[in-house]
């Protein structure tokens, strides 16, 4: 057990005897044993001891909580919670343990002593160190170990630190999952000079790794790999600190490691693997002397203030109004351009007869060039969005970016077992005659310039084949439109939504796609090509027409509710229902949806179903909105109307002409 107590009786003793006077006067000391529950949630039992002050308990004295409950997902788990130390008028002194263990039985019972035991696996988890007021002060240790037969084996964490006045500070070192690390932070609380991580050797080569600070500031990042060097720039990071305005502290956390997990230029994925690995190891060695799986555990018992955060400084290079609009040019445009890419290289018909032809073979290969160059550009300025970016001189990084965007004079490539180097004349990136993100705004308008001349060609080049194959695409849909009309009109499934509506122009709307089909499947190619999007617009509005015969009755139904009232009769003592704005109803009723469904059932085409659509819509629409308002002068006008022209002009409904 990594943890003596070093308070024994005697030194209880002196602190009740001599303790602090206010407290006694406050009350007489007195001891709690019994359950407890540990902040919100965490239930055990505690024996400690306290006084009363105004009614208040506070705790005075030794205090030892100690929980134990099966894992709420590992039910054949056992957690156990210990948490040990003392108090003086209500906050933490002296040394404080805790400890929390994740054990699972293994074997048969045995019998000891009159107990029944089983042997265990599992892992244990301690965090110890000393309080002086409240405030981590002193020497504190982090030990994490697997348990196998009861007993300790693998060691999974050693930390070594030290507190002063509820600061981090001085020499901080151990192990972490096999990686032996040590570093420093400055009185003030920021990360400073060297931090070494040893990693296992490889091959018996050894590879560490090494980041230097200045007060917070990173200067200096680099990783050794046998006798290897690789030298990390982090790019558009300032390493050079000021006093100036512009530099933030942050906590060592996710954010920061945001910052320094970019890299422009990308190492072997072993080493960036390992960059991350660090990364996380800083972020849970600093962060677990106060925090595990989420549980903040020394406020759980109260009398401690908050950890404070490990230290580090970074600038900050705030985004200008001018800035973000050319980076969201550079997104439109390498969006485009990736559209363009995904339609070129997804096209079947290119794939197999750039094998056949040089020419498309020639531009297959500029277009993947062109692609790579957009894709790197793409990945960095997506990432702008980023927080993190806010940290970064992105005009550096943009600099950097434009030094890789290097294209060859010739391009070389196998055609028919001959291998070709043809010389291509790529568009060059202007570096110093524009800031640097206008100069890739007009490189990638260059690049999409040259890419849209290709496809051009390779129009020409695939002439009818890749023509018929684009059609072939939206006749399937052609036909699938068809098909489902013909179901639904036919009411081939027995739909309960098919009504007295879809019945009325079923017959008409049958005729009408067939006939257009057949029309369509007569025609010549370049005719098809010309009008297959006219006959899928059309057999679409047809299916949005079903649709809305669909929800005609209910819609009926709403109207004649909204314009129903229920009123006392006092003769029959019952309920009536009554007619509201019934000239308005009426001229609706009796003029209007008739002449509406007539005319839906005279004629449907391909020319005119969108407008019965909408007519439909219209009206309906046009009738809830006069039941809301005042239409006295409406009811007024409407008297003795018969006319629909005329009903329609007074309700102030435009219905759409065929």
């Amino acid at each position: 057990m990594f943890v003596k107590q070093l308070i024994g009786l005697s030194g209880i003793l002196i602190m009740i005897a001599c303790g602090c006077q206010q407290s006694f006067a406050q009350g007489k000391p007195a001891r709690y044993a019994g359950p407890y529950t540990l902040g919100n949630s965490l239930t055990g039992n505690v024996d400690y001891h306290y006084v009363l002050s105004q009614r208040d308990t506070v705790k005075h004295g030794p205090f030892l909580f100690n929980s134990v409950a099966r894992d709420s997902i590992n039910t054949g788990s056992i957690n156990s919670v210990t948490l040990k130390g003392s108090y003086s008028n209500g906050l933490k002194i002296g040394e404080w343990v805790f400890s929390s263990k994740k054990i699972q039985p293994l074997g048969k019972l045995r019998e000891r002593d009159y107990q029944i035991v089983y042997q265990s696996k599992g892992s244990e988890f301690v965090a110890q160190g000393f309080f002086k007021e409240g405030k981590p002060h002193g020497k504190w240790l982090l030990v994490e170990q697997h348990i196998e037969d009861s007993s300790p084996t693998d060691t999974l964490l050693v930390v070594n630190a030290e507190f002063k006045d509820g600061i981090m500070r001085g020499d901080v070192n151990g192990i972490f999952n096999q990686v032996v690390f040590s570093g420093s932070i400055n009185d003030e609380g920021f990360v400073d000079g060297r931090w070494l991580f040893r990693y296992p050797k490889l091959d018996n080569k050894k590879r560490e790794e090494y980041r230097f600070f200045e007060d917070g500031v990173q200067v200096k990042h680099f990783l050794l790999n046998g006798s290897d060097t690789i030298v990390l720039e982090h790019r558009g990071v300032d390493k050079v600190f000021t006093t100036k305005e512009d530099w933030e502290t942050l906590a060592v956390n996710g954010r920061y490691f945001e910052v320094f997990g970019f890299i422009d230029h990308a190492p072997d994925q072993l080493t960036a693997e390992r960059i991350d690995q660090t990364n996380a190891l800083i972020q849970n060695v600093l962060s677990q002397f106060y925090e595990k799986s989420g549980m903040k555990f020394w406020s759980l018992s109260g009398g401690s203030d908050t950890f404070k955060n490990v230290l580090v400084r970074l600038k900050r290079v705030h985004f200008t109004d001018e800035e973000r609009r050319r980076i969201g040019d550079i997104v439109t445009l390498t969006r485009e351009a990736t559209d363009m890419f995904e339609y070129f290289f997804e096209e079947s018909g290119i794939e197999v007869d750039r094998l056949a032809n040089e020419e498309l073979m020639l531009y297959y290969q500029v277009l993947k060039i062109y692609k790579q160059q957009v894709d790197r550009i793409s990945k960095l300025v997506n990432q702008f969005s980023s927080p993190a970016f806010e940290y970064m001189n992105r005009n550096e990084l943009l600099k950097s970016l434009c030094d890789q965007l290097v294209y060859p004079r010739q391009i070389g490539f196998d055609f028919k077992g001959e291998h070709k180097v043809v010389e291509y004349n790529f568009p060059a990136i202007a570096q110093h005659s524009y800031p640097i993100a206008e100069s890739i705004i007009l490189h990638l308008n260059d690049i999409l310039s040259d890419v849209e001349r290709i496809e051009n060609e390779v129009d020409r080049i695939l002439e009818s084949k890749l023509r018929q194959a684009r059609l072939n695409d939206k006749e399937k849909n052609l036909i699938r439109k068809k098909d489902s009309l013909i179901s639904l009109y036919n009411n081939t499934f027995e739909d309960e939504a098919f009504n007295e509506f879809h019945q009325q122009v079923a017959s008409r709307i049958l005729n009408q796609v067939s006939d257009s089909f057949e029309r369509y499947a007569n025609l010549e190619l370049q005719q098809k090509i010309d009008t297959i999007d006219y006959f899928n617009s059309c057999f679409e509005s047809f299916l949005q027409l079903y649709k809305v015969q669909t929800e005609i009755p209910a819609k009926l139904k709403r109207l004649d509710e909204a314009y129903t009232r229920t009123v006392w009769n006092p003769y029959t003592m019952t309920d009536m229902q009554e007619r509201m704005k019934e000239r308005v109803y009426n001229a609706y009723e009796l003029n209007i949806l008739p002449f509406y469904l007539k005319d839906m059932e005279s004629s449907v085409d391909c020319d005119d179903v969108a407008a019965k659509l909408l007519n439909f819509e219209m009206i309906y629409r046009r009738m809830m909105e006069l039941r809301e308002q005042d239409t006295k002068d409406i009811e007024r006008s409407l008297r003795g109307l018969n006319s629909t022209t005329r009903i329609l002009q007074v309700l102030n409904i435009n219905l759409h002409s065929n």
